[in-house]
């Protein structure tokens, strides 16, 4: 067992050594890792205290939150951002399994591994599924919830407005995705972040970061098979029922605007879903990366929620 665990750190610094983190501030920190759910998992920490998650969505990595990480992290809390599964350097599930309720699982693995009982989850977008998910299968495992750009899956009434702004779930089933997404270096990749984020141009160190890692084997394809994997979701009774049930976390929402993912009118929509309250923060100009482009503003309004007592609001 040893032998086996020591040639897995091996092959984890391996892939962490692929690609250059870095930022004009210097070199950035190496991703540590954890076992959970039967994957190794590259994860950023930072702080003591009570544990809150920070999971990303796509096409972004747990750089994404370097913004809001540190204040949150000053103010008394241990921060752990993952790399979700099939992100680089986390593991590719040699299954294939990139279902909505392997994820929210992958969230409740997580918490055990890094030994704690319970977490606040701040996610966005898959990330923000990820926190739902595990709201809905252990909601007594996660404090408080906070969702970034995604509203709860009972609100996503298949309206024209919606299948528009959400047609990348449908493209994402075609089978030449990944060499569309790869061709021309990856300007994919670009256009989507001024689609959902008009009014914003991520720095150019975030999306090299990106493109080089989804030029690594397998890794296009992992994050692809998350809108894959929605629809046998949807299809099958069981996993259905847990998609679609009421939260029972309390939630803060947080959404830009200009979010050209997902209108804002669907985030308020959200608020009779949720059982122990809901509240929901739309930060003016900003779009679906609203964490990235206004990272002072939402770190903000994270901290008030978290030291406010718990309201119904």
């Amino acid at each position: 067992m040893r032998k086996r665990e020591a040639r897995a750190e091996a092959a984890f610094a391996a892939r962490s050594a692929a690609v250059t983190y870095s930022s004009a501030a210097g070199p950035r920190e190496a991703p540590r890792s954890v076992i959970a759910n039967g994957l190794r998992f590259a994860y950023l920490e930072s702080g003591t205290g009570p544990l809150v998650l920070l999971l990303h969505g796509f096409p972004d990595d747990a750089y994404s939150f370097d913004g809001v990480q540190p204040a949150i992290a000053a103010a008394g809390y241990r921060t752990v951002a993952p790399f979700l599964r099939g992100y680089y350097p986390s593991d590719i599930a040699p299954d294939g399994d990139y279902s909505p309720l392997t994820i929210g699982r992958d969230v409740l693995a997580l918490i055990d591994a890094l030994g704690e009982r319970d977490a606040v989850v701040i996610g966005h977008d898959w990330g923000a599924i990820a926190g739902f998910l595990a709201a809905s299968l252990a909601p007594e495992r996660l404090r408080r919830l906070v969702s970034i750009g995604i509203p709860h899956a009972r609100a996503l009434l298949p309206t024209p407005r919606v299948i528009w702004r959400a047609r990348h779930f449908l493209y994402f089933v075609l089978p030449w995705a990944p060499r569309t997404v790869r061709r021309g270096g990856m300007r994919y990749v670009e256009r989507l972040y001024q689609r959902w984020s008009p009014n914003w141009s991520p720095p150019a160190e975030h999306v090299e970061r990106i493109k080089a890692a989804f030029s690594l084997p397998g890794r296009v394809e992992a994050a692809i098979d998350y809108y894959h994997d929605v629809a046998g979701t949807v299809l099958r009774r069981s996993s259905r029922r847990v998609l679609l049930r009421p939260t029972e976390v309390p939630t803060l929402a947080i959404e830009g605007s200009e979010d050209g993912a997902v209108s804002p009118k669907t985030m308020a929509a959200s608020a009779k879903h949720f059982r122990r309250g809901y509240r929901l923060i739309v930060v003016p100009g900003a779009g679906h990366f609203v964490h990235c482009e206004r990272p002072a503003e939402v770190t903000a309004a994270i901290l008030d929620w978290l030291a406010s007592p718990l309201s119904r609001s």
